[in-house]
């Protein structure tokens, strides 16, 4: 059973609760094989297997810090990247208890940022740690790449690192863009999308510049397909946010407790609101 407080309630997951996006898949080449293998607390490892054989090639050093969730992995450069620490979904039912003794019983899904965090890189050809960032000690979202760099987001900043030996090319305040901190960064061609706590701004790649920003209410990304991003409240709520199009965005107010769904050409969202069925087209219509 898991306990702890949610709007200082002291709350249980019963019957359902799990963790989503916690580990990498694996990842897998036309010879090989790596595996996140995570035991415990310690012995925490990368492991490569020959695919054909399943042969054990080498498993990498202990990955530091007490890792609790790995989100991301990548292979670049015969580097193996870890994200350590980070947003992960959480989805479970809880028993809530009020003040005066009162329980109910709510499903409920939401992002939660796990500690510890970090940035490492391995190496493809021995497993060794090739170098260990420190700058992502107090927090960070997720990592992606772009070419010969990572672009790590701390909630607070973006960097732009040389996946060769971890140094900074640039760092940029995420509050730029207006919407508050960074809640998670998404890749569109050679632009940063940031969901922020109000909102969505997009940064140039190449130097960490300011595109273009609007402002939302707080919501979690349910869908997204090229430059269409479809974010959505607690209320159920929604917005299609064009990233293109200097983050205009068309917004819909459901009703609570109403489902959505993106097509997958990503020119409409469908809107399920008990019997009836709303279709919104994603982009403005000329």
């Amino acid at each position: 059973r898991f306990q702890g407080y949610y709007n200082d309630a002291l709350v249980y997951a019963d019957s359902a609760f799990g963790v989503y996006g916690a580990l990498p898949d694996p990842i897998i080449t036309e010879e090989f094989v790596y595996v996140l293998d995570m035991e415990g607390k310690k012995g925490q490892h990368i492991n490569k297997y020959e695919r054909g054989t399943g042969r054990l090639v080498w498993q990498s050093q202990e990955i530091g810090s007490g890792a609790k969730v790995v989100p991301n992995m990548y292979l670049e450069d015969g580097k193996l990247l870890l994200q350590i620490g980070g947003v992960v979904e959480i989805q479970g039912v809880f028993r809530e208890k009020d003040s005066e003794g009162n329980i109910t019983f709510t499903k409920r899904i939401y992002d939660e940022n796990i500690k510890p965090c970090g940035v490492q890189a391995f190496s493809d050809e021995d497993g060794r740690l090739i170098w260990d960032s420190e700058r992502f000690k107090k927090g960070i979202t997720n990592m992606l790449v772009y070419g010969e760099n990572l672009v790590v987001c701390s909630g607070k900043e973006l960097y732009n690192i040389k996946i060769h030996d971890g140094e900074v090319n640039y760092q940029v305040d995420v509050k730029n863009g207006g919407v508050g901190d960074a809640v998670v960064v998404l890749p569109y061609e050679e632009m940063i999308v940031v969901v922020g706590e109000k909102g969505v701004s997009t940064f140039k790649v190449s130097d960490g510049s300011l595109v273009a920003a609007n402002k939302y209410k707080r919501a979690s990304v349910v869908d997204y397909y090229e430059n269409i991003l479809i974010l959505e409240t607690d209320k159920n709520d929604i917005a299609a946010f064009d990233v293109v199009d200097n983050c205009k965005y068309w917004a819909y107010n459901a009703k609570k407790g109403a489902g959505n769904s993106l097509t997958t050409d990503g020119k409409h969202v469908y809107v399920y609101e008990k019997k009836d069925v709303t279709r919104l087209f994603t982009t403005a219509q000329k």
